[in-house]
């Protein structure tokens, strides 16, 4: 299980999009 450092980190970039999509999307700006 050498992937699993790298797997986590892919996880987290994409949950840090999302959660910066959802806060922009009730906040009304892009």
């Amino acid at each position: 299980m050498l992937f699993t450092p790298p797997l986590r980190s892919a996880v987290l970039i994409k949950r840090y999009k999302r959660f910066l999509a959802d806060v922009v999307t009730p906040d009304g700006r892009e």
